[in-house]
């Protein structure tokens, strides 16, 4: 919240946005799915005005550095009476482009799941793509959650899934994906410091990851960051390119988006 309070009108997240893409750039990343906290915007700014800065700097940002950049609004779970409006603003971005999904973050202790299927439901009927957080400071029950009740596309964290084998099995035969952030449950303390990060008992029992960096200035990392740790962890080049490739199935890309993908990056590996 202290974050988002810096943020005061669209052209701050206009330069944020800018700046954020000149640095994916830097690391190589093509394309990236990114989240937005949508509750804390709510009343803050005129939101037609901010969807228009956050369009300009997406196109201005993919043009000057060959980077993409999607956005996924989401609820704050301890915020659930801005569902509505988040919602709301999520489908003016969709109309621009620029917004592709709906997601659910912020305090899983309290705030299950369940209390958002009918928005959930909703913004499925407005042919929007559902993430949500959950399985991080809540256990496997969070998780069940989020896939009986807001049928979502992929999970943020999941790591507590490991608390329920019926749940791996589960998770091991749809493929359903867990974007794992492993710098971040360091910080937060999910996982413990001197502890090897459970994605490496999640890739072992067959669960279908993806990496990633959550928030990368307040954790103080990136994503190739988030690989050397894995590289440093013992997993090998063959199982971070796998991962690789997990982000890139589990995206909201189109088939024929991903396919173009393919062949380009079918070059760097060969």
């Amino acid at each position: 919240m202290l974050a988002a309070s810096c943020m005061k009108n669209p052209e701050d997240f206009a330069f944020m946005t800018e700046r954020f893409i000149a640095n994916q750039s830097s690391q190589n990343i093509k394309y990236c799915e990114v989240f937005l906290s949508g509750s804390f915007l709510i009343g803050k700014m005129p939101l037609d005005e901010l969807v228009d800065a956050l369009a300009e700097s997406v196109t201005k940002g993919e043009k000057d550095y060959g980077t993409r950049v999607r956005f996924i609004p989401d609820i704050g779970r301890e915020m659930p009476d801005t569902s509505q409006e988040v919602l709301d603003f999520t489908l003016m971005g969709q109309k621009k482009g620029i917004f592709i999904g709906l997601g659910l973050g912020g305090i899983e202790v309290g705030y299950p799941p369940e209390l958002f299927s009918d928005i959930y439901h909703e913004a499925r009927q407005h042919g929007l793509h559902l993430s949500a957080h959950a399985g991080e400071t809540e256990g496997a029950v969070s998780v069940w959650g989020a896939i009986r009740s807001l049928n979502t596309e992929r999970i943020g964290h999941g790591v507590r899934s490991l608390d329920d084998p019926e749940l791996i099995t589960y998770l091991r035969l749809t493929h359903l994906p867990l974007d794992v952030s492993p710098h971040s449950n360091y910080c937060l303390k999910v996982t413990a410091q001197d502890k090897v990060h459970p994605i490496r008992q999640l890739v072992d029992q067959g669960v279908f990851v993806t990496l990633n960096s959550d928030d990368p200035a307040m954790f103080s990392t990136n994503l190739n960051q988030e690989y050397r740790l894995l590289a440093q962890q013992g997993f090998s080049w063959e199982e971070l390119w796998q991962i690789n490739l997990n982000g890139l199935e589990a995206s909201f890309l189109t088939q024929e988006e991903k396919s173009n993908y393919r062949l380009e990056w079918k070059k760097f590996s060969t």
